[in-house]
């Protein structure tokens, strides 16, 4: 490589220290060693041990610094972007246990329900024969709780809809079709 090209990479790309992340790794930019342009950008983590964390997944780098190493992002990041990138996942995380509350309060009202008796509506739509019996087994209520859950009350079922409007005849005929032997000329 020309000193010329040399002097000009250095003056449009000055290398060395780029940043750091919110955990304290530091970031650095160097010239690559091939004449291609591209600069080598590495890390250093914080302490020596903790490398291995973050090879073997137990820790991971900001993404943001991950796409600039590896080239995908031109500029690395601020730590105020890294700092609002960190309340997002905090949000996140905040709304994800918020819905798993939720999910999990819904649950336990549908094992109450199936574990409850036939309410009072469900009782006065069963056939006069099945309200004689005083006291169900205990399978025979699980089916009529499980009957109960999965189809709703008559009272919900759709009004009968109205006939689809009657439209003129229909005089479309198709016509008959039979594929034609292509000839191939020449040869």
């Amino acid at each position: 490589m020309s000193l010329i090209r040399r002097i000009w990479r250095a003056i449009t790309r000055p290398t060395g220290f780029v940043g750091r992340d919110l955990e304290g790794n530091s970031f650095y930019e160097r010239a690559g060693a091939n004449s291609s342009g591209r600069t080598r950008r590495i890390v250093k983590y914080r302490r020596a041990e903790d490398q291995w964390m973050y090879i073997g997944g137990q820790r991971r780098l900001p993404i943001q610094w991950t796409s600039w190493l590896s080239h995908t992002r031109a500029n690395p990041p601020t730590l105020q972007e890294l700092q609002l990138d960190l309340l997002r996942q905090q949000r996140v995380q905040q709304n994800v246990a918020m819905i798993q509350a939720a999910d999990d309060a819904e649950r336990r009202e549908q094992q109450m329900l199936l574990q409850a008796g036939p309410t009072i509506t469900e009782a006065a739509s069963q056939p006069q024969a099945e309200r004689q019996d005083p006291s169900p087994s205990p399978a025979q209520s699980q089916s009529v709780n499980l009957a109960a859950v999965e189809h709703p009350p008559a009272s919900s079922k759709k009004a009968p809809s109205k006939p689809l409007p009657q439209t003129g005849p229909d005089e479309y005929k198709p016509e008959s079709w039979s594929p034609r032997v292509a000839v191939q000329r020449g040869g």
